[in-house]
């Protein structure tokens, strides 16, 4: 969030080249070895956690993890990569301290399963995550992951991602059915780890039905009739999918597979707590030319937010970007920021405010119109419950600039985030704990 500057095309859907994308990469969520999963069914239960201490679910890269605390021991943690497109497998162990309910680990060595090239690079991996759970123990749990070797690429290059994982779920598609506000993040990525072309950075509503049908609205609310706009053809078409239960509930606890326009899109996980659902999508898949197409969805049952009602200080992480390119650092970017009322004021450390930085305005329930152009920022003529919009103006590289921020908030002390970080139409997933 250190740049706060937004390319607004990539803010709107582009439905025919999510389609065009989705088709390319053949499948999604993947197998450790990276291969789709077999054919989900909604014959048989998901199998969640039992809300105890172990999370399984996304980090931003497009990978599926799971975290278990005080295991193998004690004051121990292990982490498992069960599904990477980037070569990862196998589990890292080490200490872990706690603060409240808030975990680091930065001593990590290999465990079972771990590559030869993950396990040197293990004492380097270093995790942060925060849990919030309600009175049943029911959580998510969010953080970042970072120094993470690419094994695809063999050249030392890093990766950094945002942790959205969950220790509960729900038994049935049925349990699923709701209108959700979500903001997901994918791209192309090349071997080495590096995005490359075109990136869907969206905002909006979901609803899935009972049955697992479900209709997916970017840039404005839901309706039974909702298409999405394309801007390079000018045309909008519905996008529909559907949600079944994965059938690998040994290594994928609690999992549905999602497919989007006949394509599978990737692997959710769920967490139910304060009755209210939160999905995270794993989207992953391998296009024609070998690059992959990977990510990260964060949903959660639509509400109406009250102006004001994520007011506090925060701390905002989200992957680290060298200026003026769109290489990953592999190391995180930490921010500090108070919302107050309609207003977002960035903060130094000690909590006096940056004046090098802008404040905010935000605007509550509403995303960006996806039919704007590049040069004007506008908002939806709707409003849109549950995110939260953020318009940036200022100077940039010694050009003037309009920008944007979406917030998703999780829960009282969780939000997921979309930011661009170079003014150039890159973007990175981010979340703030409060």
């Amino acid at each position: 969030m250190n740049k706060n500057v937004f390319n607004k095309t990539a803010m709107s859907l582009l439905a025919a080249a999510l389609m065009a994308a989705l088709a390319a990469c053949g499948g999604g969520g993947g197998t450790p070895s990276g291969n789709n999963p077999p054919a989900a069914s909604n014959t048989g239960n998901a199998v969640p956690l039992s809300a105890a201490q172990s999370y399984v679910g996304t980090v931003s890269f497009g990978d599926t993890v799971r975290i278990d605390l005080d295991q193998p021991a004690a004051g121990q943690l292990t982490l498992t990569f069960l599904s990477s497109q980037f070569g990862l497998s196998g589990s890292l162990v080490g200490p872990y301290s706690a603060n409240g309910t808030t975990y680091t680990a930065g001593t990590l060595s290999a465990g079972t399963g771990a590559p030869a090239a993950l396990a040197t690079a293990a004492s380097g991996i270093e995790l942060a995550l925060q849990a919030a759970t309600d009175s049943n123990h029911h959580g998510i749990m969010t953080g970042t992951l970072q120094n993470v070797p690419n094994l695809k690429a063999n050249d030392g290059s890093r990766l950094q991602g945002q942790v959205q994982a969950s220790n509960n779920g729900v038994a049935t598609v049925a349990a699923l059915a709701g209108t959700y506000s979500f903001v997901k993040l994918s791209g192309n990525y090349a071997a080495g780890g590096v995005p490359q072309g075109s990136q869907d950075a969206e905002a909006g509503q979901i609803k899935i039905n009972a049955d697992g049908t479900m209709r997916f609205c970017s840039g404005q609310p839901y309706s039974d009739s909702c298409a999405n706009y394309d801007q390079e053809s000018g045309t909008s078409s519905p996008t529909t999918g559907t949600v079944a239960v994965d059938p690998d509930q040994t290594l994928y606890p609690g999992a549905f597979d999602v497919t989007m326009n006949g394509n599978l899109l990737g692997r959710a996980f769920v967490s139910t707590s304060n009755g209210r659902n939160a999905i995270f999508i794993d989207q992953a898949g391998t296009n024609s030319d070998g690059t992959f197409r990977t990510g990260t969805w964060a949903l959660t049952t639509t509400q109406t937010l009250a102006a004001g009602a994520m007011d506090g200080t925060w701390t905002c992480t989200e992957p680290g970007v060298a200026d003026n390119s769109n290489q990953l650092t592999g190391t995180s970017q930490v921010t500090t920021e108070r919302f107050a009322g309609t207003q977002l004021t960035p903060l130094n450390a000690d909590g006096s405010v940056n004046s090098a930085r802008q404040p905010v305005p935000l605007f509550y329930n509403q995303t960006f119109d996806p039919k704007a152009s590049q040069s004007q920022l506008t908002l939806a003529a709707a409003p849109v419950n549950g995110l939260i919009a953020g318009e940036w103006s200022g100077t940039f590289q010694s050009q003037a600039v309009t920008g944007a921020l979406m917030f998703l908030p999780l829960g009282a002390t969780q939000i997921a985030y979309l930011d661009e970080v170079n003014a150039n139409g890159f973007f990175v997933m981010g979340t703030c704990t409060q």
